[in-house]
């Protein structure tokens, strides 16, 4: 009698336990059905700023992209309607952006959290539209001036591969500036790069000469600290301003000669 007793204990004991997560289960799905048929509270955007604080897109064209990629204002969405991996996937593929975050809080808010790339130099088109590389290599449209290097000249037509190519010297170009962003001193000094019609490298600097030669792009290392080098010994010996052209094409050698020779 006794193990009846305690057999129907337990018996009741378990539909107890499956009643209670079965109402969990309801209470669940119906909370997360009342949220996803919930309309956003908010949208909150944050660009990232370029070191130079500017923005290459602003809010407003956020929320006009993501209008072109919906077909109606974000604001107005239901939080079932969205797909945010789809939507940073879409906005990923802009020239302006390098990645972009979307997700909602518990108050049904979207964040949506912009980093913006940025430009290391500007290349000018003859005849086309100029535009920006990143530290990566990435081709940016001009929307916004940022005061980076100026590239003139002879420079091959960016494709989406040119890094690859050998004899493009739009690569050499990318790696120079590379090389002139991550130097305090060189990103002050450069103001203008220009290849000319041998495939000569030519620095336009800021202060105080006309031009410097870098010749090729082999040892483009070697060439900048050359060039830093030089600099620092002009703050002891003085600028002549009888030799304002500096050449440090060939190895381990600083020319100096007048510009009109």
């Amino acid at each position: 009698m006794a193990k009846k007793r305690k057999y129907r204990n337990n018996e009741s004991i378990s539909y107890i336990k499956l009643s209670i997560v079965g109402l969990l289960v309801f209470f669940l799905g119906y909370a997360t059905l009342q949220r996803l048929n919930s309309q956003l509270v908010d949208v909150k955007i944050e660009i990232t700023k370029s070191d130079s604080k500017k923005y290459l897109l602003t809010k407003k064209d956020v929320k006009q992209k993501l209008k072109g990629i919906l077909g109606y204002d974000i604001s107005l969405a239901n939080i079932g309607q969205l797909d945010l991996y789809n939507l940073e996937t879409l906005l990923d593929r802009d020239d302006r952006i390098n990645k972009s975050d979307l997700f909602l809080d518990k108050n049904n808010r979207l964040h949506i959290v912009i980093e913006q790339r940025q430009p290391i130099v500007r290349i000018q088109v003859s005849g086309g539209d100029d535009y920006y590389l990143d530290f990566d290599g990435g081709r940016i449209p001009v929307t916004e001036t940022f005061r980076v290097p100026v590239v003139t000249g002879h420079v091959d037509q960016y494709v989406s591969n040119y890094k690859g190519i050998k004899d493009n010297n739009l690569k050499d170009v990318w790696e120079l500036s590379q090389r002139i962003y991550e130097n305090d001193f060189l990103r002050v000094l450069v103001e203008q790069i220009d290849v000319n019609a041998q495939g000569d490298i030519i620095i336009a600097p800021k202060f105080p000469h006309s031009k410097i030669v870098l010749g090729d792009a082999l040892d483009i290392d070697g060439k900048l600290n050359r060039i830093s080098d030089y600099y620092k010994g002009l703050k002891k010996a003085g600028f002549d301003a009888k030799y304002n052209e500096v050449d440090v094409q060939y190895e381990d050698q600083v020319v100096r000669r007048p510009a009109n020779s």
